[in-house]
């Protein structure tokens, strides 16, 4: 079963709805980790037509959602993107805010005909040295005054 395609099980009793997204994607990232912080910022000055916002994992909201598509056990181990229901994990993920983003990064697309399991060793990779390479917060990141309706 493709897990990264579709949303398991029955979603729990929680404080999210779909009606809190507004037809938004909703990127849950790790908010200690530099670089996924980074790449939080990445997408923000490059999502022109403002189609996400974002959620720490850390944050009650992000762990709400986590909770609610039973992800609370891979948290930590990657980028997720819930739209209309459904989730994407790391390189699935990834690869779908690229075609979303200003500029040529659509391209990255690209890389989405790199079987899974390539995709997902590489990523798997990084994400496993990332703190180490990239350093790591005491608290999660803080939106500016111009982000915090970007931020759940």
């Amino acid at each position: 079963m493709n897990t990264s395609l579709k949303a398991r099980g029955q979603p729990s009793r929680t404080t999210t709805s779909s009606a809190d997204l507004e037809g938004k994607t909703l990127v849950i990232f790790d908010g200690v980790c530099h670089l996924c912080q980074g790449s939080v910022n990445f997408i923000i000055k490059r999502d022109t037509h403002n189609r996400y916002v974002f959620s720490s994992m850390q944050s009650l909201y992000g762990a709400s959602v986590l909770e609610q598509y039973n992800l609370v056990h891979i948290a930590n181990d990657s980028f997720i993107v819930v739209k209309d229901g459904q989730y994407l994990l790391k390189s699935d993920a990834a690869l779908s805010i690229c075609k979303d983003l200003s500029g040529w990064w659509y391209m990255m697309r690209i890389f989405i005909y790199i079987p899974r399991v390539i995709r997902d060793a590489v990523y798997d990779l990084v994400a496993k040295h990332r703190y180490r390479i990239f350093g790591k917060s005491e608290a999660c990141m803080m939106p500016t005054t111009a982000q915090k309706d970007k931020f759940r």
